[in-house]
């Protein structure tokens, strides 16, 4: 004789329980009863095991994504700390988001002394945007922007800077942050006016 009980979960059948030949007789309702019983609790069982595979599944995936963004997040730092320019990055408020080495370096103050605080207040002491601003540029036209400027620096001499900055969207297409790009181009402009 044989006796089948149904292993549900959640009103979905994932297996079935079947029992051979009882050693005496035939099986009863009672031996149903006790089968139904036991289906619920092994039904259980296996629908958590199934669910904590999926959960230990769905966390290796999540370090490995979390160990591939480490690696991209320190390329991108070694990147940017890499570049000779003084680089920003502005959000909508021109508030410097970023800042890289060269910045910190050509500043005299360490990177947490910029986050935060507007580009105009950082760079030029003052307290509005520069007229025409490459960054509120880029922000109006969503396109990038370059200009020339000049300044005086501590010592009393003049340095030329040649101001670039690109559009960075957000998942809706938004400009929201700027990359602001400052280029000492003194010497540039030095040699060229030495070559005419």
């Amino acid at each position: 004789s044989i006796l089948a009980v149904p292993l549900k979960s959640k009103e979905k059948v994932i297996g079935v329980i079947e029992v051979i030949n009882k050693v005496q007789g035939t099986f009863t309702a009672d031996d149903q009863h006790l089968l139904d019983s036991i289906s619920m609790v092994v039904a259980t069982a296996i629908e958590n095991a199934r669910l904590f595979g999926e959960l230990n599944k769905a966390y290796q995936e999540m370090a490995e994504s979390r160990a591939q963004i480490l690696e991209s997040r320190n390329t991108l730092r070694t990147l940017f700390d890499g570049i000779p320019d003084i680089i920003f990055i502005l959000d909508q408020d021109l508030n410097i988001r970023a800042i890289n080495q060269a910045a910190t370096a050509d500043l005299g103050e360490k990177p947490q002394y910029f986050i935060g605080k507007h580009c105009y207040e950082a760079l030029f002491h003052t307290g509005r945007p520069c007229d025409s601003c490459p960054a509120v540029e880029t922000f109006r036209t969503g396109k990038p922007f370059s200009t020339t400027q000049k300044s005086i620096g501590k010592s009393g001499t003049t340095r030329e800077w040649e101001l670039c900055t690109y559009p960075l969207d957000n998942a809706e297409e938004v400009v929201d942050r700027v990359i602001y790009i400052r280029r000492d181009v003194s010497e540039k402009r030095k040699m060229e006016a030495t070559l005419v």
